[in-house]
């Protein structure tokens, strides 16, 4: 599912970010659309992410939260050494980690749930009536979280752009200490009556 998801995901962007972008040079609305492509995998990493905190493999996903980011600094850092660090290099610094420690995670989850194609269909129905429930909710966190920059995009200009995303991403620190409550706490309570998820809140 994921996968499928993020083939539309990547279908969709690609067909919409040349509007989104019409200020920027053609080049540069290429680059974006190769990029879509990765979309598949970030999602993938989503996905297989949240299954590791399921089962309390919080290794797991610790490991695959840091993964990309590291990956990304070394990249930034030998492509600084080495005198070529572009925009655009600095764009794939960014996407391309994303991929392998997909594949990664994606193993180290296979062996861990050693799926079967046996209730495939059933498996699929139950998860597809869980997430339109939960679609709203989430779609809304994703726009609180990303809408300005959607918006930013086409008003302002490359440079000025830069500096937003780089100011507002110091912001996000912030968030660290609660989403990583969030996380921890949501796999946890899933499927719990109340009274058990009102005393596992307070620990």
């Amino acid at each position: 599912l994921s996968l499928f998801l993020g083939a539309i995901t990547a279908a969709v962007g690609i067909l919409l970010i040349p509007h989104w972008l019409s200020e920027y040079s053609q080049e540069t609305v290429r680059f974006a659309q190769v990029g879509m492509l990765t979309a598949p995998a970030t999602l993938m990493l989503l996905v297989f992410s949240v299954a590791a905190t399921a089962r309390e493999e919080y290794a797991l996903y610790n490991a695959a939260r840091y993964s990309v980011p590291a990956l990304t600094l070394v990249a930034l850092v030998l492509l600084a050494l080495i005198n070529r660090l572009t925009p655009f290099s600095a764009a794939l610094s960014y996407l391309l980690p994303t991929i392998p420690v997909s594949i990664w995670v994606l193993a180290r989850c296979w062996s861990l749930y050693l799926p079967r194609w046996h209730g495939l269909l059933s498996g699929a129905k139950d998860l597809t009536s869980y997430g339109l429930r939960a679609y709203g909710g989430n779609l809304s966190q994703v726009l609180n979280g990303q809408l300005d920059r959607v918006l930013a995009v086409g008003l302002l200009s490359p440079g000025a752009m830069g500096l937003y995303v780089v100011a507002l991403s110091f912001s996000m620190t912030l968030k660290v200490c609660w989403q990583a409550v969030v996380q921890v706490l949501f796999a946890k309570a899933s499927g719990r009556p109340a009274d058990e998820v009102v005393a596992l809140t307070g620990q």
